[in-house]
Formats: C-alpha cells, sequence, structure tokens
C-alpha cells in the first residue's frame, strides 16, 4: 500500500470533509473507534428503506 502525499492526500481528504455525513462520522470517531452498527443508528443520516411491495 502506498502513503498518498503531497496535495492528492489533501485533495481527497478535503472532499472527504465536504459531506456532511462523513464530516459527521469523523467527529464521531475522533472519540474512539466505533462500530458500523453503532454509527447507523443515528438519525442524522440514517436512511429507511422502503416497504417491499413483495
Amino acid at each position: 500500500m502506498q502513503t498518498a502525499l503531497g496535495s492528492d492526500a489533501l485533495s481527497r481528504f478535503g472532499c472527504a470533509l465536504s459531506d456532511p455525513t462523513r464530516a459527521e462520522i469523523l467527529l464521531i470517531l475522533r472519540d474512539g473507534p466505533g462500530y458500523p452498527s453503532e454509527l447507523a443508528e443515528r438519525q442524522a443520516w440514517a436512511v429507511s428503506c422502503p416497504a417491499s411491495a413483495a
């Protein structure tokens, strides 16, 4: 695995922070690791699945 350096890394990091959902996830994870299921329970970005018609 190669480490991205310079403007490429900063560009990708800036792009990630421009997404409100990703920025909120990063803010939550700064306090410590979390399970994906715990993150999915957060209402800020929780998406409800439509009921199946079948």
